[in-house]
């Protein structure tokens, strides 16, 4: 993903070529993002007129003309300096980035790619995350050689924990200059809200993935397994998710208890994905007993937490019919009980399907219980 994240960088040019006034990204269908002050340095009478801009690390002095499509000047308040120019050409295999709107980011290191005075091949730095100002700004703090200079306005801070763009780089501090500050993407966003859809979001549920393309399974499942290492949170929620989709199983539970343990709580539908896992795409009837049990105690814990969640409940009662009464075995909680708990509760119908696809003959037994 770093490299998309390479790819997305653009280098904006004054009106005739003649020398670079800053730096922008891409996040996607041909809209670049930068500091609205870049482009007042830029142009020459108002905000509508067509730029140049190419992309140094994809496609090197391959010039797009750009139209400015939105454009909030800083106020007084510290909102604003946001420009968004739309490419009136399409680029070659174009890199999306996602904007990571969160705000808990103390310690979180950063990398950023900008053109200073003399540098039109342009520079690195990277540093830290110090915290947020009482603008709403993010102060940050370079720890490489390089420093944050003029010519880094509108460059991207990458966050390779979280794997997207968490701000833009907007003002240097006057006394030292390994001080910058950034604007939040949450600021942007909110600003700017045709950049909502590139929100950096992960998926969360089962139906998040129906009628998903094998390919761009694979997409993802490449993704997140290059973040197994460093994810955190949802994001390591969902690589647990993408990994049981595509049938690693085993896996699958490893992260998905991984992210139980870390983020020290649990939930319903962690217990009910772990109890998924450990199917491991098998009928019940393949079971060795151990196994059963413990994947009902995971439902049964599933049900506990949110009486709710039928999938749950669907998935305890195919077990219990299908293993523990035909081996002649107690059902607990009794059929009844979860008959009801499934009667009373709710969940999309492409959850139904998609679950159907990891535990075979699930909806065929469960036929006769949808009303």
């Amino acid at each position: 993903m770093s490299r998309e994240f390479e790819k997305a960088i653009a280098r904006i040019y004054s009106l005739n070529y003649q020398r670079i006034v800053g730096s922008g990204f891409h996040v996607g269908d041909n809209l670049v993002l930068t500091c609205a002050h870049v482009i007042s340095t830029q142009l020459t009478s108002h905000p509508h007129e067509t730029l140049q801009v190419d992309f140094p690390l994809l496609a090197p002095d391959t010039f797009f003309t750009g139209k400015i499509v939105f454009w909030l000047p800083l106020q007084a308040n510290g909102n604003g300096d946001i420009a968004l120019i739309q490419l009136s050409d399409s680029l070659d295999s174009p890199p999306t980035l996602k904007l990571a709107t969160q705000t808990e980011l103390w310690g979180h290191t950063f990398r950023a790619f900008g053109f200073p005075y003399t540098y039109d091949a342009g520079i690195w730095v990277n540093g830290k995350v110090k915290g947020t100002q009482a603008n709403g700004w993010i102060q940050i703090e370079t720890e490489s050689a390089n420093q944050i200079r003029p010519g880094f306005s509108g460059a991207a801070t990458w966050d390779e924990r979280l794997g997207g763009v968490t701000g833009m780089i907007s003002q240097v501090s006057a006394t030292n200059q390994n001080t910058a500050f950034v604007i939040p993407a949450k600021t942007i966003v909110s600003a700017c809200q045709i950049l909502e859809k590139y929100i950096l979001t992960h998926p969360l549920y089962l139906k998040d993935f129906y009628q998903m393309p094998a390919s761009k399974q694979k997409d993802i499942l490449h993704y997140y397994r290059s973040r197994l290492s460093s994810a955190q949170g949802d994001e390591l929620f969902a690589s647990g998710l993408t990994l049981l989709i595509t049938y690693n199983h085993k896996e699958a539970f490893t992260t998905i208890s991984r992210y139980v343990d870390t983020e020290n709580q649990t939930s319903a539908y962690a217990e009910f994905l772990l109890a998924v896992a450990l199917l491991q795409n098998r009928p019940p009837h393949a079971l060795a007993r151990d196994e059963a049990l413990v994947i009902r105690s995971h439902l049964q814990r599933a049900i506990e937490l949110d009486t709710q969640l039928n999938q749950a409940a669907l998935l305890l009662m195919f077990i219990n019919q299908e293993y523990f009464d035909k081996k002649g075995f107690r059902s607990q909680p009794s059929l009844a009980e979860i008959l009801r708990l499934f009667r009373s509760g709710s969940a999309h119908p492409h959850e139904f399907l998609t679950l159907n696809e990891l535990v075979p003959g699930l909806l065929l037994f469960a036929k006769k219980y949808f009303v």
